[in-house]
C-alpha cells in the first residue's frame, strides 16, 4: 500500500539548505543582499548568522532563484535573530510574488548587539507550488529603525510530482500528470551567457541583463515597457496547453499592466503589487518585483501565437523575463468515460479503488486474496465472501478486536516518539516538533497553519474542513484531495466544483428556477427569479412596482397608448390622440409635414423628392435644379434672365415676340444666329450687334477688339473705345501699341526685368534688359535706372562618396557657408529613393557638420543601404523642408537635388554562409601550411620553408590590386590576415611599446591601401622585422651555448637507448646552430623580402622627407643584393627577386590604372611560369607544386579582368559572384597542394630510411628531422 502512495503522490525532497552549523559563513551561498553594512555575516551569543548586528536592518533584503524539481507543494524553515528590538517585529518572506508576514513577539533575553531586548524565531512557511523555479526574497520591517535582523538553518524541501510528471499539481494522480509533457523551455539558465532570443522576435533592444545576479531576458536598459516578445509555435497533438512565464517589473509601475496574449487577445494581465519589497536592479527609486503565473489554456489547434508586452507604452519603464516554459496536455486514453478502449482492460467511469476497476485496469475489491479480471474467487482471512454483491466482508472477532487496539496503542506510543523532540528524566515528552502540540502526545493542531500529522489541509485553505481534511461539496459524488472528480446528476464539473445545469429544466438548491431556455426578460434567466425591464421592483419573479407610464397589472407591466402616459422603453409619446401630422401618431414621434421623407423623433431628415429640406421643412426651392412638378414651370439652376427660364417660369430672350414655353417663334434679326431656339449673335463674323461692342473678326489680343469687347493695347494706362492714348511708365506708344526701349534707363513691367541705361553684358543687366546669373538688381525710385550687384546665392551639392558592397555614401554640402533658424534641422531632410518600396531600403543620416545658428560649412553624409536586388536605376533624391541661408541672408536657390546611385552588390543568405565556411577553411590551410613551414625551417629545409611562404605572401597581396571585387572574395582575402604583422603585433602590444619611446607618424596611402587603412610610414612597418633579426641572433647565442653543453656531457655514463636518444638532439640543435650561423641574416631577408619590397614601395609612392626616401631604397638595393648574393642559385634567385620586385611596383605604382595593373601583373606571371618550365628538365613533385601555385596565381589575375569599370554595364554583379567561386577554389585548391605534396614527401623520405635501416644500411640523412622519426 505504501508503494503505491509513493508512486502516486510522490516524495518529500530537501533541495538547499544554507548557513547550518557546517557552513564556514565566508560566503553568501549564492543569495544577493541589498543595502547591507559590512561583510554579510556576524555572531550573536556565539551563534553565526547571515546577516545580524550591524549588518541587515530595515532596510535590507536577501533574493535567491531556486530550481526545483517537479512537485506541488514547497516547504520552508529558517530560524530568525532579531536584535535590538523594542517592540514586535515583522519579516517579510516572499515565495515569487505571494508575500507571508512573520510576525516576532518581543522578548526579554538580550543575546548581542546593544542592551535591549532580542529574539530567536522559528519560522515554517509551506506553500502548493507547481513551478519549476522560484524565487525567494526576505526582507526585515521598514517601520522600524535600528533594529537588525539575520537568518541561519535555512531549509528548502518540496513534495516531488508522481514518478514520469514533468508537472503536477495537489491532487494530481499519476496518470493524470503523467500526461503533460515540457514542450518549449526559453531563458531558464542561471548563466547570462546561455540566454538567447530562442527563437522569439523582439521588438525592441532586448538583450540579456542581470537583477539581483538573477539572468533575466530583457530588464533595466534593454527591454522598455514599450517593447514585447512574440513568437509562433507548431505544437504536436493536445487537447490543452499551460504556460509558465516570469515577468520582473523594474522600477515598479503605475496603473499599468504586463500583458500575456494569446493570438492577439490578452489573456492574462498581471498589476503592480505594491509591497515590502526592494530595489536590486534599475534606477533604485523604486522596488522591484519578480512575479510567476502558471495559465492552463483549453486549446487543440497545430499553431499558436503568443505575445509578451505590456500597455506601458513608457519607453523609460522596464521589463524583464526568465523562466518560459509551455506543457502540452496529450491524454493517452480517455480512462473514466465509461467506454473500453483497445488499450484499456476496463472503464467503470469512476477513480474507486477496490471496486474491480481502478485507472482501467482490473483490480480486487478490498479483502479479496484471489482474483481475475475484476471478478473475486476467494477472501482474506477475517472477510467472508458475499457472492450476491460480489464482494468481500470484514468479520471482526473478539480476538481481531483486542489485536488492533493493542496495534493502536503501540501506533499512539509510536506517534508519541516519533513527534516529540524533548523528553524528561521519566522520558516524558515536555517539547513537540513543529505543528504539534502536547496533550497526552504529540498531536497534530488543526488551524495552527501547518500540515502535520494525519492532517490533509490546513484552514483556510479552499475545501478543508474544521478537521483539517479535505472535504468537497455535498453535490460531488468523487472528491480526492478536496478536488471534485465527479458531481451527481443534475450538476456539472468545472474547475473541481460542482455547479448545477442551468437549463435542463431541475431546480437544484441553488437555483430559483430552470425554464430551460436563456431567453431575457420572461420570468427566468440564469435559473434566477428575472422580472420583465420595465420593472423597478421584483420579488419571486413577481413585479411589485413599475417604471414610469407602466400600469401594473397581476405582476406584470402593461402600457396603453392613448392614456397620455409615456411608457418608458416602449412609447416615444402619448397625446392622447389618434390624429395623423401632428407630432404624435400611435405614441411614435412623427414629422408634421407629410412631405418628409426620414424622420426621426420628431426631426424631419430628408424630403421626398424633389422638395429641399430648410430649417426643418420641406420646400421648393426655385433655382435648386430640380423641377417639383405642380410648383413649377422649369428650373434651370440659375437666375439669368432671358436664357429661357427665369424664376422657374418659362422666358425667352428679351426681343423675342412669340415665346412658347421658353421657345422663341420669331426669325432672328440681321447678326444673329438660332441656336437651341434662341437667337444669339457669333462674335467674329465682322457684324456689330445692339449686344457686341466691336467685332474685328479675329481673336488676337491687345490689337483694341478682344471677343467683341473693346481691348487696350498691353501696357496702356490710357484708352478709350480701344484706342490708346498713353503707355505705362517706361513705355512708348508706336503704331496702336505700346512698347519699351531697353537702354533707356526706364524699366518697362513685365517686360523689362532691369533697365541700368546701357546695352552692355555682364554688367548684371543684360542687353535684353534681363538680369543675369547670380546678380541682384535694385531701383532706387521709379524714375531712376537700375543698380545691380554681384551675388552668389547658396546651393546644394550631392557627391557620390564610395560603396561598400550593399551599403553606399553619399555626402551633401552647400556651395556656401550658410546657417538656419530651426533647431534639429536634420528632422527636415527627406531622403528617399524615387519609386522604392520604402521598406525596401534603408537611410541613415550622419550629422558631419549639421546646420545650427552658427554660419558654418555644413555637411551630412547619407548611408543608403539597398535590402533587394534590383535592375533599374537607382535615384536617391534629397529634399529640405526648411530654408538654409548665407551670410548676407540669401536662401538656397532649389530645395530639392537628386544623384544616381550604383547597383547593390548583395549576397544571399546561403551565399554568406559559404563565403564564411570557406574563409574559416582558409584559415585552417594558412596555419598548416605555416606549421609545416616553421618544421622544414628548423630540420634544415630553408628552401621548402621560403616557397611556402612565398606562396602564401603572394596571394596576401591580392587583395591590394585595385578592382572592386565581390563580397565573397574580399571575406575571402581577409583570411590571409593570419600571416601578417599586424596580429603579432597587437598580441605583443609592440605599437604601444615602440610608440612610447619612438615617435610613430600613421602617413595615409592611397587607393586600396586606403581602405585597408595601410600606414605608409617605413619605420613604423619595420618593427616586426627588426624584432625578427634580433630574435634570431639570441637564438644562435642559445644554440651555440646549449651545444657547448651538449658536447660537455659524459657519454659513457649514458645507457644505448639514451645515447642515441642524446646523439639524435645534439645533432639538431647542431643543424639549427649551423642554420642560423651561416644563413640566419639571408633567411631573414629572404622570408620577409615581400615585405620589405611592399613597405618600400608604399613609401616612395607618397610624397615625404628625404630620410625615409633614402631608407626605402637602401632596403630594396639591399634586400636585392643578399638574395641573388648564394652563387649556386644566383639566375634562380635574381628572376625570383625581379618578379617579386615588379609585382610590388606595379602592384603600388599603377593604383590609379586598373586596366594596366592588371595586365602586367599577369604578363609578369606568366613569364615567371615560362621560366619555370624552362629550368625544368624532368617532371617532379616539387615542380608540380610550384606549377600549381603559379598557374592558380596566374588565372586569378586574369580573371581580375572582368572586375574592370569598363565591363560594369556588360557582367552584373551575380555573375562577378560566380567568377569569384572559381578564384576562391583556385587559390584553396594551391594551398591545399602544398600541404599535400610535402607530407607526400615527408611520408616517403621516412619511408626510405626506414627501408636502409632494416637493410642494415647506414641513414645518412642530411635532414635530423627525418633521422629523428627513423630512429
Amino acid at each position: 500500500m505504501w508503494i503505491m502512495v509513493q508512486c502516486a503522490i510522490g516524495i518529500t525532497k530537501v533541495i538547499s539548505t544554507s548557513f547550518t552549523e557546517t557552513t564556514t559563513f565566508t560566503d553568501h551561498e549564492g543569495w544577493t543582499i541589498s543595502n547591507t553594512y559590512n561583510l554579510g555575516h556576524s555572531s550573536c551569543g556565539g551563534v553565526q548568522l547571515f546577516g545580524g548586528n550591524n549588518e541587515f536592518d530595515q532596510s535590507t533584503g536577501i533574493v535567491k532563484l531556486f530550481s526545483l524539481p517537479p512537485h506541488y507543494k514547497l516547504y520552508l524553515s529558517f530560524v530568525v535573530y532579531v536584535i535590538d528590538m523594542t517592540s514586535g517585529y515583522t519579516i517579510n518572506v516572499f515565495l515569487d510574488q505571494m508575500p507571508h508576514q512573520i510576525i516576532i513577539p518581543l522578548a526579554s533575553s538580550d543575546l548581542c548587539g546593544t542592551s535591549q531586548v532580542d529574539q530567536t524565531y522559528n519560522v515554517a512557511i509551506n506553500q502548493f507550488h507547481s513551478y519549476p523555479t522560484t524565487i525567494i526574497s526576505i526582507f526585515g520591517s521598514q517601520d522600524q529603525t535600528l533594529v537588525y535582523w539575520g537568518i541561519r538553518d535555512f531549509v528548502l524541501s518540496v513534495d516531488t510530482c508522481p514518478s514520469n510528471c514533468d508537472i503536477c499539481f495537489s491532487g494530481s494522480q499519476a496518470f493524470e500528470c503523467q500526461q503533460w509533457k515540457l514542450f518549449h523551455s526559453a531563458w531558464t539558465s542561471t548563466d547570462m551567457n546561455d540566454f538567447d532570443n530562442g527563437g522569439w522576435y523582439t521588438q525592441s533592444l532586448a538583450g540579456p541583463t542581470e537583477c539581483a545576479s538573477i539572468p533575466i531576458k530583457g530588464g533595466y536598459n534593454s527591454m522598455t515597457a514599450a517593447g514585447s516578445l512574440d513568437r509562433q509555435f507548431v505544437l504536436p497533438p493536445h487537447s490543452s496547453l499551460y504556460f509558465i512565464y516570469r515577468f520582473v517589473i523594474i522600477d515598479g509601475w503605475t496603473g499599468q499592466h504586463g500583458n500575456f496574449k494569446i493570438e492577439n487577445v490578452n489573456f492574462y494581465s498581471l498589476y503592480n503589487q505594491v509591497g515590502n519589497q526592494r530595489n536590486f536592479c534599475g534606477n533604485g527609486l523604486q522596488p522591484d518585483q519578480f512575479h510567476i503565473h502558471g495559465i492552463e489554456y483549453l486549446h487543440d489547434k497545430p499553431i499558436i501565437s503568443l505575445l509578451i508586452t505590456s500597455d506601458q507604452g513608457d519607453s523609460t519603464k522596464f521589463f524583464g523575463i526568465r523562466d518560459f516554459y509551455i506543457y502540452v496536455y496529450t491524454p493517452s486514453s480517455s480512462c473514466g468515460d465509461g467506454v473500453i478502449d483497445e488499450n484499456e482492460q476496463c472503464d467503470d467511469g469512476n477513480t474507486y479503488a477496490f471496486d474491480g476497476c481502478f485507472i482501467c485496469e482490473y483490480s480486487c475489491v478490498e479483502g479479496c486474496s484471489t482474483c481475475i479480471n475484476g471478478m473475486c474467487y476467494d477472501c482474506q482471512d477475517g472477510w467472508m465472501f458475499d457472492m450476491l454483491n460480489d464482494q468481500c466482508i470484514y468479520q471482526q472477532s473478539n480476538n481481531q478486536i483486542e489485536q488492533d487496539q493493542i496495534r493502536d496503542n503501540q501506533l499512539d506510543i509510536h506517534n508519541y516518539q516519533l513527534n516529540c523532540i524533548q523528553f524528561n528524566q521519566q522520558t516524558q515528552c515536555i517539547k513537540c516538533k513543529l505543528g504539534y502540540e502536547l496533550f497526552e502526545y504529540c498531536q497534530p493542531v488543526c488551524g495552527d497553519g501547518i500540515v502535520a500529522g494525519n492532517e490533509e489541509c490546513e484552514m483556510p485553505q479552499k475545501n478543508c474542513n474544521s478537521s483539517c481534511q479535505y472535504q468537497c461539496q455535498e453535490e460531488c459524488s468523487v472528491c480526492s484531495f478536496g478536488k471534485c472528480q465527479q458531481c451527481i446528476s443534475g450538476y456539472m464539473l468545472q474547475m473541481s466544483e460542482c455547479l448545477p445545469k442551468c437549463g435542463d429544466y431541475q431546480i437544484q438548491k441553488q437555483e430559483q428556477c430552470d425554464d430551460g431556455n436563456m431567453v431575457r426578460f420572461e420570468g427566468c434567466h440564469n435559473c434566477q427569479n428575472e422580472c420583465q425591464d420595465q420593472c423597478l421592483l421584483c420579488g419571486l419573479g413577481q413585479c411589485l412596482m413599475c417604471k414610469e407610464g407602466w400600469i401594473l397589472e397581476n405582476g406584470y407591466c402593461d402600457s396603453k397608448c392613448g392614456d397620455q402616459r409615456i411608457a418608458q422603453g416602449l412609447e416615444e409619446c402619448d397625446d392622447g390622440n389618434d390624429i395623423q401630422f401632428d407630432g404624435c401618431y400611435e405614441c411614435k414621434l412623427e414629422c408634421p409635414d407629410q412631405q418628409c421623407a426620414v424622420c426621426y423623433l420628431g426631426v424631419c431628415y430628408s424630403c421626398h423628392f424633389p422638395l429641399t429640406l430648410y430649417k426643418d421643412q420641406c420646400l421648393v426651392i426655385c433655382g435648386d435644379g430640380l423641377l417639383a412638378s405642380g410648383y413649377e414651370e422649369c428650373d434651370d439652376g440659375n437666375e439669368i434672365p432671358y436664357d429661357g427660364c427665369y424664376k422657374c417660369k418659362y422666358q425667352c430672350y428679351k426681343e423675342c415676340k412669340i415665346c412658347d414655353r421658353g421657345v422663341c417663334m420669331d426669325e432672328c434679326d440681321y447678326g444673329y444666329y438660332l441656336v437651341n431656339q434662341i437667337c444669339v449673335p457669333y462674335c467674329g463674323d465682322g457684324i456689330i450687334t445692339i449686344d457686341e461692342q466691336c467685332d474685328d473678326a479675329n481673336s488676337i489680343e491687345y490689337d483694341g477688339c478682344h471677343q467683341c469687347d473693346y481691348s487696350c493695347p498691353q501696357n496702356c494706362n490710357v484708352c478709350e473705345e480701344g484706342i490708346c492714348s498713353k503707355c505705362n511708365f517706361g513705355f512708348y506708344l508706336n503704331d496702336q501699341k505700346c512698347i519699351t526701349k531697353c537702354g533707356d534707363g526706364l524699366i518697362g513691367f513685365p517686360v523689362e526685368e532691369c533697365d541700368d541705361y546701357n546695352k552692355n553684358n555682364q554688367d548684371g543687366c543684360d542687353s535684353n534688359c534681363l538680369i543675369e546669373i547670380d546678380w541682384t538688381c535694385t531701383q532706387p525710385s521709379e524714375d531712376s535706372f537700375s543698380q545691380c550687384s554681384y551675388m552668389v546665392a547658396p546651393s546644394m551639392k550631392l557627391t557620390y562618396i564610395t560603396q561598400e558592397y550593399n551599403f553606399q555614401y553619399v555626402e551633401l554640402s552647400f556651395t556656401q557657408k550658410v546657417r538656419c533658424y530651426v533647431q534639429n534641422y536634420t528632422s527636415f531632410i527627406n531622403a528617399t529613393i524615387i519609386n522604392f518600396n520604402a521598406d525596401s531600403y534603408r537611410i541613415n543620416i550622419i550629422e558631419t557638420m549639421p546646420a545650427n545658428y552658427t554660419l558654418q560649412s555644413v555637411i551630412y553624409e547619407f548611408k543608403i543601404e539597398i535590402l533587394e536586388q534590383v535592375k533599374s536605376d537607382i535615384i536617391l533624391e534629397i529634399d529640405l523642408n526648411e530654408q538654409l541661408y548665407n551670410g548676407i541672408e540669401m536662401n538656397l536657390i532649389k530645395l530639392s537635388s537628386s544623384i544616381k546611385l550604383n547597383q547593390p552588390k548583395l549576397l544571399d543568405q546561403n551565399q554568406l554562409t559559404v563565403s564564411s565556411s570557406l574563409q574559416e577553411m582558409n584559415k585552417v590551410i594558412l596555419y598548416i601550411s605555416c606549421s609545416i613551414g616553421l618544421l622544414y625551417l628548423i630540420f634544415g629545409k630553408i628552401g621548402v620553408f621560403l616557397d611556402i611562404l612565398d606562396i602564401l605572401q603572394q596571394q596576401s597581396y591580392l587583395k591590394y590590386i585595385n578592382v572592386e571585387i565581390p563580397q565573397n572574395l574580399k571575406m575571402y582575402y581577409e583570411s590571409s590576415n593570419v600571416i601578417s604583422f599586424q596580429p603579432f603585433l597587437q598580441f605583443l602590444n609592440l605599437n604601444t611599446l615602440s610608440s612610447n619611446y619612438v615617435e610613430l607618424q600613421y602617413i595615409e596611402a592611397k587607393y586600396k591601401f586606403k581602405e585597408y587603412e595601410v600606414n605608409a610610414d617605413i619605420t613604423a612597418n619595420l618593427q616586426l622585422f627588426l624584432i625578427i633579426v634580433t630574435t634570431v641572433f639570441i637564438s644562435k647565442f642559445i644554440f651555440k651555448q646549449l651545444l657547448r653543453q651538449l658536447y660537455k656531457a659524459n657519454i659513457p655514463m649514458i645507457e644505448q637507448f639514451q645515447f642515441k636518444l642524446h646523439s639524435t638532439f645534439t645533432l639538431i640543435i647542431s643543424k639549427l646552430y649551423f642554420n642560423f650561423a651561416k644563413q640566419g641574416l639571408q633567411v631573414i631577408i629572404h622570408s620577409n623580402s615581400f615585405d620589405l619590397l611592399f613597405v618600400s614601395c608604399i613609401q616612395l609612392s607618397v610624397n615625404c622627407d628625404l630620410y625615409r626616401t633614402l631608407l626605402s631604397v637602401w632596403i630594396i638595393v639591399f634586400t636585392t643584393l643578399v638574395i641573388i648574393q648564394p652563387k649556386k642559385n644566383r639566375q634562380q634567385n635574381s628572376v625570383i627577386i625581379i618578379k617579386k620586385l615588379t609585382y610590388i611596383m606595379i602592384l603600388v605604382f599603377y593604383q590609379s590604372c586598373q586596366i594596366v595593373q592588371s595586365i602586367l601583373l599577369s604578363l609578369i606571371q606568366t613569364f615567371y611560369m615560362s621560366f619555370l618550365i624552362s629550368q625544368q628538365k624532368s617532371m617532379s613533385l616539387q615542380f608540380l607544386k610550384q606549377f600549381m601555385a603559379e598557374g592558380s596565381m596566374l588565372f586569378t589575375l586574369v580573371m581580375n579582368f572582368c572586375y574592370w569599370d569598363e565591363l560594369m554595364t556588360q557582367l552584373n554583379y551575380q555573375n562577378k559572384v560566380d567568377i569569384s567561386w572559381s578564384q576562391i577554389a583556385l587559390l584553396t585548391s594551391s594551398l591545399a597542394s602544398i600541404i599535400l605534396v610535402e607530407t607526400y614527401n615527408s611520408f616517403l623520405n621516412i619511408y626510405k630510411k626506414v627501408q636502409q635501416k632494416k637493410k642494415g644500411k647506414p641513414c645518412n640523412s642530411k635532414y635530423p628531422f627525418e633521422q629523428m622519426i627513423v630512429f
